[in-house]
């Protein structure tokens, strides 16, 4: 279900329109991410993706964790320009990119001891695309982490419902 619409139809077929109130009001937008793959030189400088070479501004190197120096794997970056025209809401900026990095290594932190808290990197920039270029993977990452498959992702305006 990707609209209020089709809840309301389930609802109804289902002999349950007494209850579209009370979902409807629970019912919050959202924006679905669909990845399929490409090859990294397809893929415009600056846009939305996962995995791959992160497009990083003049200036920033590959991130690293700051205890052992380790290259952490780049997971995506999501350019907001990209989202806006999904962002029902209005919630998220129109400009500017999200990166993500993450330490995927064999000893790999699950983020619950905080002592694990330079396994991750969240990264915003909303400068100029113009100061954007291609990063080259560490030599080191392979061996510390990985280099994940590149995706281009694609938005699309759909439906949340709130956990129980």
């Amino acid at each position: 279900m990707k609209t209020i619409i089709d809840v309301k139809n389930v609802l109804e077929s289902h002999g349950l329109s007494e209850y579209t109130m009370s979902i409807e009001a629970a019912v919050k937008d959202a924006i679905h991410i669909e990845l399929s793959a490409a090859h990294e030189e397809d893929i415009p400088l600056g846009a939305s993706k996962m995995g791959g070479l992160p497009d990083l501004p003049d200036g920033i190197e590959w991130f690293r964790q700051e205890r052992t120096n380790i290259p952490l794997s780049f997971v995506c970056q999501i350019n907001f320009a990209d989202t806006t025209p999904y962002d029902q809401a209005n919630k998220l900026p129109d400009h500017g990119i999200l990166y993500f990095f993450y330490d995927a290594s064999m000893d790999m932190p699950w983020g619950f001891d905080p002592n694990d808290a330079d396994g991750k990197v969240l990264y915003y920039y909303e400068g100029d695309l113009s100061n954007l270029k291609k990063a080259n993977a560490p030599d080191d990452l392979e061996q510390a982490g990985s280099l994940f498959a590149p995706s281009v992702m694609h938005f699309e305006c759909t439906i949340d419902f709130p956990d129980l």
